[in-house]
């Protein structure tokens, strides 16, 4: 899968950046109700969520009255997706489901999802199992149907085209295929090890992450990025996170850190 062949590091950061331009231009656009719903796919440990939440953030800041954002991350059941999807219904509200794949291959939230991202000028959404999930004490708190017009930005590691063209997931492909219809599906390309470790040297030493961090020297920054693009087959994982992890290990033992690399990071 050398999908980079041919392309320099140069022109391949190019592209990976305007991909994340076009990210945020996507959850602005969430953010005002334009936009109603986006899909960002991507290797984990790469900066959309940190980016994405930012975003929203400081959207609400300026507009406490009238905006208003959820952090979905983690298992999310179809029935308390249907009340986030409730509580955060109304335009101007966004509902950012973050690492929380399992939704995309449950048919209860597909469907949830699919009427809430759906095309026609009203979205209704309904839940017609009696549950007492709905109720409090008896009384009915949540509807049994609603029509919802907020916006929900997806962020997964599931590369839908791939497993789209794989096949093999017949029951959720036709799900995977509606959800990326109805939505802004942005896929950011970070796939090979190449691109990753291309992208992940620029965000750590252009947002100088281990500098405000840990109070490192940007030689030493440098110094950890080399580290692991040089070490990058041997890595168990490969993202920002690992970064941290090694600015941790200078700030420790600013003469040996190498060594905890090695024993700590190397498969």
């Amino acid at each position: 899968e050398d999908i980079d062949f041919g392309i320099t590091d140069a022109q391949l950061l190019s592209d990976i950046q305007d991909r994340y331009q076009m990210m945020t231009k996507l959850g602005q656009g969430a953010s005002k109700g334009s936009v109603r719903g986006m899909i960002v796919s991507g290797r984990p440990g790469v900066g959309k969520t940190f980016e994405l939440e930012r975003l929203l953030s400081e959207r609400q800041e300026r507009s406490p009255n009238t905006f208003r954002f959820e952090h979905l991350k983690g298992t999310v059941s179809p029935i308390n997706l249907y009340k986030k999807l409730y509580d955060y219904g109304n335009r101007g509200n966004v509902l950012l489901i973050d690492d929380a794949d399992d939704v995309f291959f449950d048919t209860s939230s597909l469907n949830l999802l699919k009427a809430a991202l759906d095309s026609s000028t009203t979205r209704r959404i309904g839940w017609h199992t009696e549950s007492a999930a709905l109720k409090d004490g008896g009384e009915q708190v949540y509807p049994n149907s609603f029509d919802y017009e907020g916006s929900i930005i997806f962020i997964t590691n599931v590369d839908f085209q791939s497993v789209i063209d794989d096949g093999k997931q017949k029951k959720i492909v036709p799900h995977l295929e509606a959800l990326m219809s109805r939505s802004l599906y942005l896929d950011l390309k970070i796939h090979s090890l190449r691109a990753l470790s291309v992208w992940v040297g620029y965000i750590v030493q252009s947002k100088n992450i281990l500098v405000n961090s840990f109070g490192l020297t940007k030689q030493q920054q440098s110094e950890a990025v080399k580290w692991m693009r040089e070490n990058a087959t041997g890595m168990r994982t490969f993202s920002i996170r690992d970064a941290l992890k090694i600015g941790q290990f200078i700030k420790t033992d600013p003469k040996r850190w190498s060594d905890a690399a090695e024993m700590l990071l190397l498969r």
